[in-house]
């Protein structure tokens, strides 16, 4: 299925139907702000993150007392989305009946991806509908990754609200229950490639909902704004020219986790009927 194309004066946005994933952000001086997925690095640009973000423990969970497996960032990433709404500043992409069935994901229920375009900010909305009888249980996630020419070590991630940062350590993709500080400039984290020597900063306790991608060495600002999210995951590859900033509903596994996913933090249970909406915005600068 052909992209969809957004476009005003500001942006030119390219979005695929498989896994509605962002390609591509132009700004109005036709600079590329999406990372484009360069050979010998990571190939994705803005995967989905559903109906979990990050890895469980044994890719399993339980639920009722039945084991289901569920990998890394769940599963809609690739399957093929349907487009049920476009105009040139907005596009809403839909995930229904087969097309959306899992054997680990044992609900009735519709996804929507919805882009929108308004002046120098795309907003990106999860929107998930309960069409069963049961409680649904889900969580979402984004994983955008921004050009930084240069690699990530030459730019900056300046914060909304004053913070000491402490980073949650991972072991295989796991929660280990350990904290480590992050040093601060004020409200600006200087990127250093240390920072991801174990593969993702992992921020659990934010004061700030938003926060600006920024180098003194390169042109272009990237404002996000996450009202509706809790966590921060920031991660590239060492030598990559591209930092994700990924606003997450829910955190990785705890090594130690009893898998039950009702007790899993940031789980959303959705009862029959109901709809539920996670609010992203990107603005270019």
């Amino acid at each position: 299925m052909t992209d969809i194309i957004l476009r005003n004066n500001s942006l030119t946005v390219r979005i695929a139907p498989l896994g509605a994933e962002i390609q591509s952000i132009c700004d109005g001086a036709g600079m590329e702000r999406i990372w484009q997925g360069h050979q010998g690095y990571w190939s994705k640009h803005a995967p989905v993150l559903f109906p979990v973000a990050g890895g469980l423990r044994e890719d399993t969970y339980l639920l009722d007392g039945k084991r289901y497996i569920m990998d890394k960032h769940g599963f809609v990433r690739e399957r093929l989305f349907v487009v049920e709404e476009q105009t040139n500043t907005s596009a809403t992409f839909l995930l229904t009946g087969e097309a959306a069935a899992h054997a680990g994901f044992p609900f009735a229920y519709t996804l929507g991806a919805r882009y929108t375009l308004c002046g120098d900010t795309l907003t990106a909305q999860t929107i998930v509908e309960n069409m069963g009888e049961t409680p649904l249980w889900y969580s979402a996630g984004a994983h955008e990754a921004y050009a930084c020419a240069g690699g990530a070590s030459q730019w900056q991630l300046v914060f909304d609200e004053p913070e000491t940062l402490a980073h949650s350590r991972l072991d295989r993709g796991l929660l280990t229950g350990e904290t480590t500080s992050v040093p601060m400039d004020g409200k600006t984290l200087h990127l250093e490639d240390a920072h991801f020597a174990n593969d993702t900063l992992v921020l659990a306790s934010l004061a700030s909902r938003s926060v600006t991608l920024q180098s003194e060495l390169h042109p272009g600002k990237t404002r996000i704004s996450f009202p509706d999210f809790d966590y921060l995951l920031v991660w590239t590859q060492v030598g990559a020219e591209f930092l994700c900033v990924e606003p997450w509903h829910n955190l990785p596994d705890r090594a130690d986790t009893d898998q039950d996913i009702t007790r899993k933090p940031g789980m959303i249970q959705l009862d029959p009927g109901q709809v539920s909406t996670l609010t992203h915005t990107m603005t270019f600068m």
